[in-house]
């Protein structure tokens, strides 16, 4: 499972002092979801509201619960983070209405957030004299890095016997670009490298090799970005290892 790593900032705290009507009225919003490739780049803005539940409200208190549903979970599981599930509390005397914004950065991704807000109203004796919790809508976190793939193999005479041109295709099958990168052919310490400048989101790029001709038994691999240059979604379909085609 991965340890997540959260910035709770504080952006607004809002109390107004006067009459308000006996019905609560509360409310959770995301104003914001920011998506980004960096994680420093990716946070979410919640905002909870509340008002007082007439001359009796003396104190009004939210927490703030941040929740995750990452790929595969079926439900959210709370984040235990600093800043988040501690009751934040207005100044004695409001009983007008209290606003709490607040802003979580540093989002994993891919997975969907979002908040549960619990709402008090106390008395001037300090005594809970109401209750109530809201959910905001999610802010979904995609993962926006590039994916590179190799596709299948494809074999053409050589230049003269003996060689043989061995083609593959790479595929980004990520959501954001790929920059230059290098496509490896062959194991051990010197293995053939070509250079490609890189691949567009949904994008596909053939590359060929020329290297002498494989016989029955021989296994070809081909390695994207072997120096690990690109930071991908997923590492692990980098390598294609497949029987030599020509059976000798």
């Amino acid at each position: 499972m991965r340890r997540l790593a959260f910035l709770l900032i504080p952006l607004l705290a809002l109390a107004v002092a006067g009459g308000a009507a006996a019905a609560p009225t509360v409310g959770v919003t995301v104003e914001e979801c920011r998506t980004s490739a960096s994680p420093l780049e990716r946070y979410a803005i919640f905002r909870g509201q509340m008002d007082g539940v007439g001359r009796n409200t003396d104190r009004m208190a939210m927490r703030f619960d941040l929740q995750v549903r990452e790929p595969g979970a079926t439900r959210y599981r709370v984040v235990d983070a600093p800043g988040l599930g501690t009751w934040i509390r207005s100044a004695p005397g409001t009983n007008g209405g209290f606003i709490w914004t607040k802003q979580v950065t540093k989002l994993d991704a891919p997975a969907d957030y979002r908040v549960r807000v619990a709402f008090r109203w106390y008395d001037k004796a300090g005594r809970t004299i109401e209750r109530a919790a809201r959910r905001s809508r999610t802010c979904t976190q995609p993962d926006l890095r590039p994916d590179l793939e190799l596709g299948a193999l494809t074999t053409r005479e050589g230049p003269e016997p003996g060689l043989t041109r061995y083609g593959v295709a790479v595929r980004n099958a990520g959501r954001g670009d790929a920059g230059a990168f290098e496509v490896a052919f062959g194991a051990g310490d010197e293995p053939l490298l070509v250079t490609v400048p890189g691949v567009r989101a949904g994008a596909e790029q053939p590359v060929a090799f020329v290297a002498p001709t494989c016989v029955g038994g021989d296994t070809l691999r081909f390695e994207v970005d072997p120096r690990g240059v690109v930071d991908e979604s997923d590492e692990q379909d980098n390598v294609l290892r497949v029987a030599c085609p020509t059976g000798g």
